[in-house]
């Protein structure tokens, strides 16, 4: 599945989206709240990289996906909000890191923090 997620190609996304949304229709039946919270982190920092796609439908789709979400009753907005502030804060870190490197590369050296934004640090 995470391939599939990850595939460049727009139809493959979004039907695998829509296979993700109905085996957890399914499952949600059978499964306890604690291993839907496990399946959906593993795709969710996927899902939240794609929101910022430059296809507008893979943008649409995505954020359609994290609404569902959301609204599922065994999983709940904010367990959603968690998810998608970790993969925030771990694309913030990865920019911060770029631009250490590119500045390293310039002669400028300093010090950065590993540490996520202190806004999302009381959050997650």
């Amino acid at each position: 599945m995470r391939k599939t997620l990850n595939d460049t190609d727009t139809n493959v996304y979004v039907e695998s989206l829509k296979l993700l949304e109905f085996g957890l229709t399914q499952l949600i039946k059978y499964l306890t709240t604690l291993d839907i919270h496990i399946i959906i982190s593993t795709f969710i920092s996927i899902i939240t990289q794609r929101t910022t796609s430059t296809n507008i439908k893979i943008q649409m789709h995505s954020d359609k996906f994290i609404l569902y979400l959301s609204n599922v009753q065994s999983i709940g907005p904010m367990v959603v909000v968690r998810e998608v502030f970790k993969s925030i804060s771990n694309i913030i870190i990865h920019e911060e890191n770029q631009q250490i490197n590119q500045r390293k590369s310039y002669g400028i050296n300093f010090f950065a923090s590993q540490q996520p934004p202190p806004c999302l640090s009381r959050i997650l």
